[in-house]
């Protein structure tokens, strides 16, 4: 029981926290392969990539949105900014690399296909 009560106290601390409540992180999809997908394939992946950028930066948004909330109120602590930042910047660099990772796709895919 007491098991039970501290894993309910536990979800709801999560919970109630406004960086994990508001905001939710996309998940980078798989790349293409440029050396042996079809068009009709790397052309749905390629937009799948596209799609998690920008739900991606409106999760960036968000989280800006919950910063600058906070700092209204007066809720915000450091270590919720330290959080945040983190959250914002470990978005950021697996965007450049989804972005990077779809450019090298790519190159390979025309290098294939490209008369």
């Amino acid at each position: 029981m007491k098991i039970l009560h501290l894993v309910t106290v536990a979800l709801i601390t999560l919970g109630s926290n406004p960086l994990w409540a508001a905001c939710s992180k996309p998940e980078a999809p798989a790349i293409p392969d440029g050396a042996k997908a079809e068009k009709s394939e790397f052309l749905a992946g390629y937009q799948q990539v596209k799609d998690y950028l920008k739900e991606a930066d409106g999760y960036l948004k968000c989280l800006e949105g919950e910063e600058k909330a906070e700092l209204k109120a007066d809720k915000s602590t450091e270590e919720t900014r330290a959080a945040r930042l983190n959250l914002y910047n470990e978005t950021v660099d697996e965007m450049q690399k989804t972005g990077a990772d779809l450019n090298a796709e790519v190159g390979k895919f025309k290098a294939r296909t490209d008369p």
